[in-house]
């Protein structure tokens, strides 16, 4: 009986400590792939109104990043740190948010913990696939998800099929940030011609649930 009350007791300790890793997040998270465009929305207003930030961003070469909805969830320590080391590749990240198995959002690599030695060919692709499934943010893009977007986050990977070149112009050069030099999203996306249709497909997409098949990946890291 006493054996039989203890592993109940931590049965309980874990379902709450799990809980706890995957309480309701404030925000959501949208991967527009055809256009390499990270969107953040508020939780409880995925449109536009509700967007906080949108950046550009490298998923994989070839259509390896998985598409699917997922919830963060950090497997060890070292995520969501300054610096993150990836062996397979030989290289340093900065910032990673693990998505699920091996796929991370986090920074353009670096060959060694020293922001001077950025990868500046993998820099200069940004804003097309060009990692090994991964998606890759620049810096300080990477630490705004790692630090704001906890475990319990929705992230939904998806293709638009819709290439929306004045809005990706506008986030090549700098990301969306509320709260920034814009009045609102809606003032930045002026530069675009106004709200444009990539934006209202992410709209439209959030809104639907089980648009696309979730995958499973292989768990090896990548970059």
């Amino acid at each position: 009986m006493l054996k039989r009350r203890r592993i109940l007791c931590l049965a309980l300790l874990i379902a709450l400590l799990s809980g706890c890793a995957l309480a309701a997040s404030p925000y959501a998270i949208e991967v527009d792939v055809t256009n390499q465009i990270v969107t953040v929305y508020r939780a409880e207003d995925r449109s536009e109104s509700g967007i906080v930030r949108q950046m550009i961003c490298s998923t994989g070469e070839n259509e390896c990043t998985p598409v699917g909805r997922f919830t963060l969830n950090q497997r060890n320590s070292a995520e969501r740190t300054e610096w993150y080391a990836i062996p397979a590749y030989d290289c340093y990240v900065q910032y990673v948010t693990r998505i699920i198995g091996g796929y991370l959002f986090h920074s353009l690599p670096y060959a060694e913990k020293d922001e001077s030695t950025l990868d500046t060919e993998a820099a200069a692709l940004l804003g097309t696939p060009a990692s090994h499934g991964c998606i890759r943010l620049r810096p300080e893009d990477a630490e705004w998800i790692a630090k704001n977007c906890p475990n319990g986050t929705p992230c939904h990977i998806y293709h638009s099929w819709e290439v929306d070149e004045g809005l990706r112009g506008l986030l090549l050069v700098q990301s969306y940030v509320e709260g920034g030099e814009w009045a609102s999203y809606a003032d930045f996306a002026q530069g675009a011609g106004g709200l444009t249709a990539a934006v209202q497909s992410m709209v439209t997409r959030q809104r639907i649930e089980g648009v696309v098949a979730e995958v499973t990946p292989t768990p090896m890291p990548r970059n």
